[in-house]
């Protein structure tokens, strides 16, 4: 029995007792008094090996020795004695009940002498601890008061882990609207906290790293992870947030569920840029740093990077139209008004500073203040493509005539801008099967060519930039900038860079209430609200980052006409197409140029597409001639028709239903019942009564409008 004794005693010290034997004792006092545990079994040990080798008489010199401390055998006795004393008074507060002194100690349930708020608590825990109840078995200790802010508290079992899911229980219990537990120092052991006001979900005194805990312990992709250095900025805190161990942080995000955890309201309230897989940069912005935009500064180029804006840690935002290697392409999406047109101006204009000649297409016409004076080229983007493929195929055939590749030291690198080109790659657009035809061929084989491709549209899925092929090419081989879009853009967003942020939940104006809002109050004045024109998203190391491009220097669309063209001649003065020698190097290169009208107006042979030029990009992806066969062409539907002819509507007034039937070509019980549906999946909004638009923000702060 003694060995047994000593054995379980070790295995409690050594912490190897079973956990199924370990639930069955009172688990308090195995883990708390291990030790003694161990002294007192080896005291038994001692005393049982005297009676066995000596007898009554090893008995009595054990337990007498003690009278003749300087022998031996009083030596031997005192030691014992000292271990069986001192292992008993460290038991005392086991063994003991211990009265408790204060708020923080143990209640009891002695009103007379316990704090009254205390004792409600503990009595209302009694009924949530009663058999039957989710906490059953646990007990409440160590007590600590905030009067009319919150209360803490721990919890303990009599060896059981703590209950999971007692959150629930107990604020209905206690009527309050936060309760928090977190894991304690053992399985049967939690610290408690129950808020009895709502805790605001913004910035604390506990800081970032006490708002990011939120987000540690409710989102799945941040689990364990932690801030471990933070500051104060003018716009709001920032710091670095570093992953579990062994864990890696996302690089997706759903910026808006993560914005909420922070205590903000969009995602554009915060920044959120992963440094690699195990850390990343985390800005909640209580003042955003890009609510005012700046003016464009000198519009030069550095090493094929143009400037672009800046963003909110105040970095420059720049895109790379050409490395020492190749071109780089750009995609560009965003609704009007969104700052496509000026983004677009910004890098023509830093093209030509750099010494790229400028075609440029605009399907829509009238977007461009620049194009008409720095550009070589400029039309509409169906011509504007045939002129590139038509330049692209005289340099993918220079070996032919000179026996070497082309370089740019035999010509200038020249900039292809495609705007508003969601108009040509509609189904059934003028000129769609053709310009299928060539998209792909211009993205995938233009760049080892000194051919730069920006095309920019309404949106960024693939049947608005002429499929996955063409898209994706001009993101992986250059990269993308996305303004706010519309909200079914968030439905075909399949692209995983793209899918990093939410184009469509960025907002029209700052501090402005939501469209579904909006829509019911005939007294919102947006001349009272500033636009968020400008603010967007540009990929940096692989990922979208937030940006606000700059502003232009002067607003030329408030300007008289006349004004206007004597700034733009100022302003210009020198980057004008016809006096800059890049342009003169081209028409002696390719003297084809001469003929350009002609090309521009003759569309281009799709079977020609069917023939390798044998060019591919000499660096980043490397991708094989294409076939790419005319979309099929096909009636749009009713509804299709409906939301072109809303693409133009004004987001606040909309756009009248007689209006919409003229356009769309839809009438009567067709278009009654196309809009009610459209109004019922959130496609379209109700603005006023007979006034259409299409929705500017998520779905789910559209109000659904009855049908008329």
């Amino acid at each position: 029995g003694a060995a047994g004794w000593a054995a379980a005693a070790t295995a409690a010290y050594l912490d190897r007792v079973p956990a199924a034997f370990r639930k069955s004792l009172p688990g308090r006092v195995l883990r708390a008094q291990s030790a003694h545990h161990l002294l007192l079994a080896a005291a038994t040990g001692v005393s049982l090996t005297a009676g066995a080798t000596q007898g009554l008489a090893g008995a009595d010199l054990l337990a007498l020795g003690v009278l003749d401390p300087l022998s031996l055998t009083g030596a031997v006795s005192a030691a014992w004695w000292a271990t069986q004393g001192y292992a008993a008074w460290r038991l005392r507060r086991v063994l003991k009940k211990w009265q408790p002194k204060g708020k923080t100690a143990v209640a009891k349930m002695k009103t007379e002498r316990v704090d009254p708020l205390i004792a409600a608590i503990l009595s209302t825990w009694s009924t949530i601890a009663a058999d039957g109840q989710p906490a059953i078995g646990h007990r409440l200790t160590s007590i600590q008061l905030w009067p009319g802010s919150h209360w803490e508290a721990e919890i303990t079992t009599d060896g059981r882990p703590v209950a999971e899911s007692l959150e629930r229980p107990i604020s209905a219990a206690y009527g309050a609207p936060v309760v928090t537990i977190r894991p304690g120092v053992h399985a049967g052991h939690a610290l408690l906290r129950v808020d009895l006001v709502a805790r605001p979900e913004g910035p604390s005194a506990q800081g970032l790293a006490g708002m990011w805990q939120r987000v540690a312990d409710s989102l799945p992709a941040f689990k364990g992870s932690r801030v471990v250095l933070e500051e104060q900025t003018p716009f709001g805190p920032e710091g670095i947030v570093e992953a579990a161990e062994s864990e890696v942080l996302p690089a997706e995000v759903d910026r808006e569920a993560l914005a909420r955890k922070l205590g903000k309201d969009a995602g554009t309230d915060i920044s959120y840029e992963r440094q690699n897989a195990g850390s990343a940069v985390i800005r909640v912005f209580d003042t955003h740093p890009l609510r005012s935009g700046q003016a464009a500064a000198d519009p030069g180029m550095i090493g094929g990077w143009a400037a672009l804006g800046i963003h909110p840690d105040g970095d420059e935002a720049r895109v790379q139209l050409w490395d020492k290697a190749s071109a780089r392409h750009l995609l560009v999406a965003g609704v009007s008004g969104s700052g496509k047109s000026v983004l677009l101006d910004a890098i023509m204009h830093a093209a030509v500073r750099g010494g790229m000649v400028v075609i440029h297409g605009d399907q829509k016409g009238g977007s461009s203040d620049y194009a008409g004076r720095i550009g070589a080229w400029t039309s509409d983007s169906m011509q504007a493509m045939r002129l590139g493929y038509a330049l692209a195929r005289h340099r993918a055939t220079w070996p032919e005539r000179h026996g070497r590749p082309w370089s740019v030291h035999d010509g200038p690198r020249v900039l292809l801008v495609l705007d508003e080109v969601n108009l040509l790659s509609s189904q059934g657009a003028n000129g769609a099967p053709e310009a299928w035809g060539i998209a792909p061929y211009l993205a995938t084989q233009l760049r080892a060519l000194g051919i730069s491709v920006v095309m920019a549209g309404q949106a960024a899925n693939a049947d608005e930039m002429f499929g996955t092929k063409t898209r994706d090419n001009l993101i992986l081989n250059g990269g993308a900038v996305l303004f706010r879009t519309s909200e079914l853009q968030a439905r075909v967003l399949d692209h995983p860079i793209l899918r990093e942020c939410r184009p469509s939940e960025i907002p029209q104006y700052w501090d402005a209430p939501p469209a579904g809002l909006r829509s019911q109050r005939a007294a919102f004045d947006p001349s009272k609200y500033e636009s968020t024109a400008g603010l967007g998203y540009v990929t940096r190391g692989g990922a979208p980052v937030l940006f606000r491009g700059y502003a232009p220097a002067v607003d030329l669309r408030s300007m008289h006409p006349e004004d206007r063209e004597r700034w733009l001649d100022g302003h210009l003065a020198g980057d004008i197409a016809a006096d800059r020698p890049e342009v003169q190097q081209l028409a002696q290169e390719w003297p084809d140029w001469e003929r350009r009208q002609h090309i521009a107006m003759t569309a281009v042979d799709l079977a020609d597409l069917d023939t390798p030029t044998g060019q591919t990009p000499t660096s980043g992806t490397t991708v094989s001639p294409v076939s790419v066969p005319p979309a099929p062409l096909r009636e749009p539907t009713a509804l299709e028709r409906i939301v072109a002819a809303l693409e133009d509507a004004d987001p606040v007034d909309g756009m009248h239903r007689d209006d919409i039937a003229a356009i769309a070509a839809v009438s009567g019980n067709t278009l009654k019942n196309e809009l009610a549906a459209a109004v019922k999946a959130g496609r379209v909004v109700r603005v006023s009564p007979g006034r259409y638009a299409l929705p500017e923000t998520s779905t789910d702060d559209i109000a659904d409008a009855d049908s008329e």
